[in-house]
């Protein structure tokens, strides 16, 4: 049964109902459960980078309570890594929130990012194919359904993908060769979050791999979520890596490195025709 007076004495304490399919008599299939409770685990992961602006997550999650009855319910403690970052609470509530912004209000949360809103969707899938129904509740009593409502909402708010060509850049980390297609994450220094990159193995395996830690510009089909400016995926067609700061010339070392750039033209000239062909 769920230890009741250890998850009300911590508000980061967070209760997982599963309800499984009736051919099932309710109770829930145990690789689906273990299937849901790692999305979930991804889910709180996602939240607490949201919430800490960290790269790593703050927290871990310590079983304090189960339930056999059906139906059946796990209750998860966080704990903070380093108790001066404990984002703990926030993480929880956030979750709870999001969910709740986007069943009930149709709106995506302006800071979700692409961790978030995936493994959102990656959930709602099993409604109805691995359980019947599943809500998240906390120790003050908020509730976060996953239903068809937050189904409805999340086929009509990142069901569909809006594409254009374009280009963006940053950093490269989170670099996986094994799963198909390939992808790295690219850190832009501003906009979105990360941006996930799918390339081609046999094309850009190699570009992609001295890539991985360093600055870089990709171009490709840029995917947007709808009511979003900012891309969530990329289709890569092309890297360009470029140099560390450091290997960069000083502003001083760049005086007088093209003393014909202006040809025949005065200096004055030079620049006009500069000017004239930004407007």
């Amino acid at each position: 049964m769920i230890d009741t007076e250890r998850t009300l004495a911590n508000s980061a304490a967070l209760t997982i109902h599963f309800e499984g399919l009736d051919q099932d008599g309710g109770d829930v299939d145990f690789a689906s459960l273990l299937n849901d409770l790692n999305t979930i685990r991804r889910l709180l992961n996602a939240s607490d980078e949201i919430v800490s602006g960290e790269r790593r997550p703050t927290s871990h999650y310590l079983v304090s309570g189960l339930s056999n009855e059906s139906p059946a319910a796990i209750t998860l403690t966080a704990e903070p890594r380093d108790q001066a970052k404990d984002f703990s609470v926030q993480t929880v509530e956030y979750l709870i929130s999001g969910f709740g912004s986007i069943r009930d209000d149709g709106i995506i949360p302006v800071d979700a990012t692409n961790a978030f809103l995936d493994n959102a969707a990656n959930l709602i899938n099993g409604l109805g194919n691995r359980f019947k129904r599943i809500w998240l509740q906390t120790d003050k009593n908020r509730m976060a359904a996953i239903d068809k409502k937050l189904s409805d909402a999340i086929d009509d708010l990142i069901g569909s993908a809006i594409v254009s060509w374009g280009a963006i850049k940053g950093v490269v980390e989170r670099f996986n060769s094994h799963s198909q297609p390939c992808t790295f994450n690219i850190y832009p220094a501003s906009g979105p979050q990360d941006v996930r990159c799918v390339f081609d193995r046999r094309s850009m395996m190699d570009k992609a791999i001295a890539a991985v830690n360093h600055t870089v510009t990709v171009t490709g089909e840029l995917k947007y979520r709808p009511r979003h400016f900012t891309p969530y995926e990329c289709s890569v067609a092309r890297i360009d890596i470029h140099p560390p700061d450091d290997e960069l010339p000083k502003l001083g070392e760049l005086y007088g490195i093209n003393p014909n750039v202006t040809g025949e033209l005065e200096t004055l000239e030079f620049i006009r025709r500069i000017r004239n062909e930004w407007q």
